[in-house]
């Protein structure tokens, strides 16, 4: 809970230190997402390029690589995860608040669990 207090004041090296230590730990850990979350987020997607921010284990992106072409991208991404979703997954390590892509290259852009783990939402949003 220290982090949560003091994640506002450190820096962006400092906050992905933090998720680098932590992500390890259930790096096997299934998604937070139910079967109902996939299958919505399936069904609802639009054209060919979707976009998943904030992919974490990589869990959708890897439910979704079969029918659309896939880009991952997370704040920290472990060679685990990366290797365990194949290379019909783009992997780009990037922060949610500055993302490193062209506007409209996606069709479908998501995020799940996210926001809740973002310094700066104004910045994200726009």
């Amino acid at each position: 809970m220290s982090f949560r207090k003091k994640a506002f004041s450190i820096s962006e090296k400092e906050y992905q230190d933090y998720y680098q230590q932590t992500g390890e730990c259930n790096l096997l850990k299934g998604s937070d997402l139910n079967q109902q979350c996939f299958d919505k987020i399936n069904q609802h997607s639009v054209g060919e390029a979707l976009l998943d921010v904030g992919c974490d284990r990589g869990e959708l992106a890897r439910s979704l690589a079969s029918r659309f072409q896939v880009t991952a991208t997370d704040l920290v991404l472990n060679q685990e995860v990366v290797d365990r979703g194949g290379a019909a997954i783009t992997w780009q390590q990037g922060n949610i608040e500055a993302l490193p892509f062209k506007d409209q290259q996606f069709d479908t852009v998501f995020c799940t669990h996210v926001l809740e783990h973002v310094i700066d939402v104004q910045a994200t949003l726009v």
